[in-house]
């Protein structure tokens, strides 16, 4: 009987024990809520101060990227028949592979810069070439579409899985349903993500960005718009380094924060 109640007794101090614990992780995890809440709301207060407005009225919480190191694929014969049609000549010049197909020629650099030129009587649609670069395994979220007179312009940007590179951009041309010519980068590959420290803040990235434009006699009255992303970096293998991407009334217009270095690019 007394070894029960012993046992009892033992089970209840380690309850206590772990209830204690929680209690204190709790607390822990709100106050860095609270400090986190404080310092967005000082970065705020910053930028009202310094005569710039902050349009999505809330800073982001943690960039949540870490780096990636890709080994970059280059596109074969398989891969650009996709894009080209048949392939009836190949041949590499220096740095650049050029596919000529019975829909147009590509070419493409060892870095996965592509220029693609149709023929006038390409049977593709723009539908198509959107299927062909999905089955590259390339994913683009769509940026921009002027019509001026039967000239359709598209833009888009391209996405590391869900994430966009905004400094990738892709662009098609158009002329009325036919297209004419198309740029991206076949960015292909395995990336392998890389051990790094604390990212910055979207609180501390404002304040590196503040710094870069008094600097740089950028003049900012208006913040449209802040979110993660990639830099690409590098020639192959190639670094995606996370970033917050900062989007201005004026001239650049767009600029990243590298999350770690802090160092402040146009894009």
């Amino acid at each position: 009987m007394r070894w029960t109640k012993i046992k009892n007794i033992i089970l209840l101090l380690l309850v206590a024990v772990n209830l204690f614990l929680l209690a204190l992780v709790g607390v822990r995890a709100w106050r860095t809520a609270q400090n986190d809440r404080q310092t967005r709301e000082r970065m705020l207060q910053i930028l009202e101060n310094s005569g710039i407005s902050f349009l999505p009225t809330e800073l982001p919480d943690a960039i949540g990227l870490t780096p990636q190191r890709l080994t970059a694929a280059p596109m074969d014969e398989r891969q650009a028949a996709l894009l080209v049609g048949e392939v009836t000549a190949a041949e590499t010049m220096g740095t650049r592979t050029i596919y000529r197909g019975t829909y147009g020629v590509l070419s493409v650099s060892s870095s996965g810069e592509a220029v693609l030129d149709y023929f006038s009587n390409c049977p593709l649609t723009e539908e198509n070439i959107w299927n062909a670069l999905s089955e590259l395994g390339l994913a683009f979220r769509e940026t921009g579409r002027t019509d001026d007179r039967g000239e359709l312009n598209v833009e888009a940007c391209l996405l590391w899985g869900e994430v966009p590179l905004p400094g990738e951009t892709l662009h098609l041309i158009c002329s009325g349903s036919v297209p004419v010519s198309l740029t991206f980068r076949a960015l292909l590959g395995t990336a392998e993500p890389q051990s790094a420290a604390e990212p910055l803040s979207a609180a501390t990235a404002l304040l590196r960005l503040l710094d870069a434009l008094n600097q740089q006699g950028y003049i900012c009255s208006r913040i449209d718009r802040l979110y993660p992303g990639y830099v690409l970096s590098g020639a192959g293998p190639f670094t995606l380094e996370p970033a917050w991407f900062v989007e201005i009334d004026t001239a650049p217009w767009r600029l990243a924060v590298n999350a770690y270095t802090g160092e402040v690019t146009v894009e």
